[in-house]
């Protein structure tokens, strides 16, 4: 077993029937708020409302989701923010549709995710490190894992705010003998704009300990902001994957590793 130092309730929700997002509770100047625990997202922000429009703005800096649209959001200064038994004082954090925590409130830590037991837990050590790989870091600061499609192996960006793992349809056309349409239908960025995409089958995927068979997968035109971002990784990883393990992850080493 690893070494537990604490454990966080992650509270599991759906958008539609079988997906899952995680969000938890973390205190900001003494408040109680849910934020969405979003391993895609390099900075925190935190829900503009009659509370948090009180705070003095620092200035705007612009938010892209996945569409590429861009978003001009307030920096904020929060006081104190108590995540678990971790307090962060004089916090800056973006001001904007929704509460996210990202990984600039995980920069330091060792991590358990568990979607299915519903914890994200806090380590002091890995359980098993004959299992390890290094993470692989792209220059933004987001955080990847390899993969394989079918016998293609490739890496995808590891993101708990993706309720499905979504793949660049460029990759679809390019590979087009790993897929099988589903059905269209419009899906929407961390932002809610709008974005055209199909749902296929992928006849499998491998990851980690995971073997499996006929994934679903949303797909979109990446463009050429995302495809640039993401220096050409083609997947973003969600939680119809993530939720069928356990994830560890040392953000400060740099190595990570899943099992049962």
């Amino acid at each position: 077993m690893s070494d537990i130092l604490e454990s966080i309730p992650l509270i599991i929700y759906s958008k539609t029937a079988g997906t899952y997002l995680p969000d938890l509770e973390i205190y900001v100047d003494g408040i109680k708020s849910r934020f969405l625990f979003d391993t895609g997202a390099i900075s925190s922000q935190i829900m503009s409302d009659s509370h948090t429009n009180k705070y003095e703005s620092l200035g705007k800096k612009e938010s892209k989701g996945t569409s590429g649209i861009g978003t001009n959001q307030d920096v904020i200064i929060l006081s104190e923010v108590q995540f678990g038994q971790r307090v962060y004082k004089n916090f800056k954090i973006h001001r904007g549709e929704r509460s996210i925590l990202g990984l600039d409130f995980l920069q330091d830590l060792l991590i358990e995710i568990d979607l299915k037991c519903e914890r994200l837990n806090l380590l002091s050590n890995f359980s098993r490190t004959e299992s390890l790989e290094k993470i692989n870091w792209l220059s933004t600061g987001h955080l990847t894992v390899p993969l394989k499609l079918c016998e293609m192996k490739i890496f995808a960006l590891f993101d708990t705010g993706s309720d499905s793992t979504v793949i660049d349809e460029k990759f679809v056309r390019d590979n087009s003998g790993m897929f099988q349409l589903i059905r269209s239908e419009d899906g929407e960025d961390a932002h809610g704009n709008k974005v055209p995409s199909n749902v296929y089958s992928c006849h499998e995927v491998q990851i980690g300990h995971l073997k499996l068979q006929n994934v679903e997968m949303a797909s979109f035109e990446f463009g050429a902001y995302l495809r640039e971002k993401m220096e050409n990784v083609p997947i973003i990883l969600g939680n119809n994957i993530i939720y069928g393990s356990k994830w560890s992850f040392d953000l400060k080493s740099g190595f990570w590793c899943s099992y049962n």
